[in-house]
């Protein structure tokens, strides 16, 4: 079973830890906790109002509320509802994730999903894998047109409402993520079968009928966008290290790999280091930090300057008071507003510094800490950026926490705080490589490592 699937009962745990097993909600419950949020969050986030205004967010709150009537809701439709209105925050920190505490008994009980994986490259949508039969409807890089007779992007569109990003390049590489077999069964009826209308590769267009997959089938034979697992390869002028998720129930495992890897590879005089983080789901600045130590010359932080709000749900949340950090939330009044800093970061010994040409493989699906630990890594000119421009702002509204709604145990998460990178500009956009390649999804070339290493080798 691929990894992603296995991680979907871990979801589950952290999304409804206290409501696991109830998937019925009446309509009162869903307005409370509706409610419940948008207060929260206008009380908790650093700036809710960054990538909108005060009046589109609560009239679409309202219109939102007015969609719910006196009939009971399941997780999926509280889910969904709720979904509507964080996301008209437009920051991709400020979500409520995907229902997974219904999908999972809905997979393993036999149910099935649209069969179709798709890439969205300049407003079109093409089939990035297919779980049909051999021969059986479009292949990979056909593109696909329309559903039930209705044009995909109206699907796409109706679906990226409940998706939280703050642009539509950040929305369409989460929608990629999250998967069109899921977001489908998430907004619609299942069925048994679909009308399809597709493109080949010929430009022939045809409208057929295929059949819905099992469920548990698709999540057991797909292959995750994001890449969770460490990975060293070593040639004798150029090592590959993937580090792996800046994540974990415990961090030692990371801090011996990362060990062991810069051993080997200073130890062979390695004299290019393609450091990949692409796919990469991003997670907390003890890891990344442990990781550019060995790559930076200087001190370094992760940021120029980082902001936070202090709030009472977040004084709730930090109940460990021991550090400095946690004491600055504690010490401030509810709302308040501050600027934290951690110190800076010492590299390695001069013995351990890898001393070699470093290259950072960046794309769309560099994710939060990653591209964070990027823009580090290129503003103090530890490294050079390759690849395409990430989805995740540079300079971005995160520092994501959560809490739980009161009715249905959803987890609302936000964004506590707002880090300026190191460079000190807030530009509004993607990180950007200093070398571009384009990476084209519909196919299994490697295109942007590939096209590096033809480099390197000249």
């Amino acid at each position: 079973m691929k990894y992603l699937f296995a991680l979907l009962p871990a979801l589950l745990c952290i999304q409804t830890r206290s409501h696991a097993q109830r998937q019925m909600f009446s309509a009162e419950e869903v307005r409370e906790d509706m409610a419940y949020m948008v207060t929260s969050l206008d009380q908790t986030h650093y700036d809710l109002y960054a990538y909108t205004d005060s009046v589109s967010f609560w009239h679409n709150y309202e219109a939102v509320k007015s969609e719910i009537g006196d009939d009971s809701l399941s997780m999926v439709e509280a889910t969904s509802l709720l979904q509507k209105v964080i996301a008209a925050a437009n920051n991709g920190h400020t979500e409520i994730d995907f229902p997974v505490a219904a999908y999972i008994p809905y997979v393993y009980g036999g149910g099935t999903v649209f069969p179709l994986e798709v890439a969205l490259e300049g407003g079109r949508a093409f089939v990035r894998e297919s779980f049909l039969p051999e021969g059986d409807g479009p292949g990979r890089g056909d593109e696909l047109l329309a559903i039930e007779g209705k044009p995909v992007g109206e699907y796409i569109d109706m679906m990226q409402q409940h998706i939280s990003a703050e642009r539509r390049y950040f929305k369409d590489a989460k929608f990629e993520l999250f998967t069109l077999p899921r977001q489908y069964w998430q907004h619609f009826e299942p069925k048994d079968e679909f009308s399809i209308t597709y493109r080949d590769g010929e430009g022939n267009t045809h409208t057929d009928r295929v059949a819905a997959v099992k469920a548990l089938d698709y999540e057991q034979n797909r292959y995750g966008i994001l890449r969770m697992a460490p990975e060293l390869r070593l040639e004798d002028d150029v090592a590959y290290l993937h580090p792996g998720a800046f994540s974990g129930e415990d961090i030692q495992p990371y801090r011996d790999f990362i060990d062991s890897a810069f051993s080997a590879i200073n130890k062979r005089n390695i004299p290019h280091l393609v450091l990949d983080l692409r796919n990469h789901p991003g997670g907390d600045d003890a890891y990344s930090d442990y990781l550019i130590r060995y790559i930076a010359d200087r001190p370094f932080k992760w940021y120029s300057t980082f902001h936070i709000r202090s709030s009472r749900i977040l004084k709730e949340h930090t109940r460990d008071t021991t550090s400095a950090y946690s004491q600055a939330i504690h010490a401030r009044k509810n709302g308040e507003r501050f600027t934290f800093d951690f110190g800076p970061v010492e590299p390695v010994g001069e013995r351990k510094r890898y001393k070699g040409e470093v290259y950072v493989l960046i794309n769309r699906q560099s994710h939060s800490m990653s591209t964070v630990a990027a823009a580090t890594i290129k503003d103090y000119g530890f490294g050079t950026l390759v690849g395409e421009e990430t989805g995740e702002y540079a300079s971005l509204h995160a520092s994501q926490f959560g809490f739980a709604l009161p009715a249905t145990g959803i987890i609302v998460k936000l964004s506590k705080g707002y880090i300026i990178r190191p460079g000190g500009s807030e530009a509004r956009e993607g990180l950007k490589p200093d070398i571009m390649i384009g990476d084209h999804l519909l196919d299994d070339e490697d295109e942007i490592l590939d096209t590096l290493l033809n480099k390197l080798d000249q």
